[in-house]
């Protein structure tokens, strides 16, 4: 049996100017990843840090906003308001609710293929391997 193909975009602290900054490299991996055909989501669970707050959209708003101008189609891009994170733990605790949403456990499997910046993409890996 195939595995569904999920692609989990970590999120990184916004510019002071509110410019994606560390976001913008991954999300274009994400793109370059989501564009070979072989994926079949991309989920988006980064919620708050420092630069966010009252106001401001979240994390993944801006994300979602980001790959919806580079043609990503809004069918594939999934994200929660059911919980709202600020850690990489959070992020992964989301980002695994959005995979058992998405797939019927009983028929299908799923790979994920969570990308992130280094060194906290170091983290991402640890975290991930514990799920």
């Amino acid at each position: 049996m195939l595995a569904k193909k999920l692609i989990v975009v970590h999120g990184y602290s916004l510019r002071k100017n509110g410019e994606l900054g560390a976001d913008k490299v991954v999300l274009d991996k994400a793109i370059e990843l989501y564009r070979t055909g072989e994926y079949e989501g991309i989920l988006l669970p980064a919620g708050t840090n420092e630069d966010t707050g009252e106001g401001k959209p979240l994390i993944f708003q801006q994300q979602e906003e980001y790959l919806l101008k580079q043609g990503i189609p809004q069918k594939i891009i999934h994200t929660t308001t059911d919980s709202i994170s600020s850690d990489t733990w959070t992020e992964i605790f989301i980002a695994h609710t959005l995979c058992r949403d998405l797939c019927d456990w009983r028929n299908n499997f799923f790979e994920i293929h969570a990308i992130g910046y280094f060194p906290h993409s170091l983290k991402v890996v640890g975290c991930w391997r514990r799920i």
